[in-house]
């Protein structure tokens, strides 16, 4: 099986864009970042691509009950994220990414400090 290519920021960016416009469908963008998510690449991927990644790939899912307890990818049911909060996500995708390149070992250290006080908080 032939490596992918790693997307760009420009590549998943201007794929986000696009979904935000209502230029492509939800569905599609998620099936063209699935397989970049899971794909065995020979280098080390921009992180900040990766998280783009799995946020593109979750664009899709919707409510599957009443109670939007249950969610799932694709249709039937309304979409869990509005297209305004897809393009206020980039927004602060695009943050995230500023943040990351001005310090990326300050930005790593504090996401991981993030993490950790969850687990403690946890029950």
């Amino acid at each position: 099986m032939p490596r992918l290519l790693p997307p760009t920021r420009h590549d998943v960016e201007s794929r986000w864009l696009a979904l935000a416009r209502g230029e492509v469908t939800r569905e599609a963008v998620c099936s063209w970042a699935e397989p970049l998510m899971l794909a065995d690449y020979e280098e080390f991927l921009d992180i900040m691509v990766m998280q783009a990644l799995q946020y593109l790939h979750g664009f899709d899912m919707t409510y599957r009950s009443a109670d939007r307890r249950l969610i799932g990818h694709g249709p039937p049911g309304p979409y869990v994220r509005t297209l305004d909060e897809v393009s206020s996500e980039l927004d602060s995708w695009r943050g995230r990414c500023a943040a990351y390149d001005a310090d990326p070992a300050g930005w790593v250290a504090a996401r991981r400090r993030e993490a950790e006080a969850k687990v403690r908080d946890l029950p």
